[in-house]
């Protein structure tokens, strides 16, 4: 009889740690592209770009802290949107998915 013996606890936990990775590094690089894109006037809002990976839910958020950074992206009745996170993200698509394929494998 041949004795089995399963890996697939560590198997679970090496995808675990691949995804944690690639969200990380999704997080890592949006957040460079926001503060090379974001508008510069004192560099508070370039520097209050960052990112929080939720791994239960299996994604990254990215934003700014800032009190004013909603009112640069979206734009208001005194001044025109500037949407730096969102092109952060938009711009470089195809380069996040490789980026992802890259961090993903084991």
């Amino acid at each position: 009889m041949i004795k089995h013996k399963s890996n697939l606890q560590s198997v679970l936990r090496a995808l675990d740690d691949a995804e944690e990775r690639a969200l990380t590094g999704v997080g890592e690089f949006v957040r460079s592209e926001a503060q090379a894109r974001s508008p510069v006037k004192t560099g508070e809002l370039r520097d209050s770009n960052d990112y929080k990976v939720v791994s239960e839910e299996q994604k990254v958020l990215i934003g700014n802290s800032t009190d004013y950074g909603l009112w640069v992206h979206e734009g208001s009745s005194r001044q025109r949107s500037q949407p730096w996170l969102r092109s952060s993200v938009m711009e470089n698509v195809s380069r996040i998915k490789n980026l992802i394929g890259e961090l993903m494998r084991l």
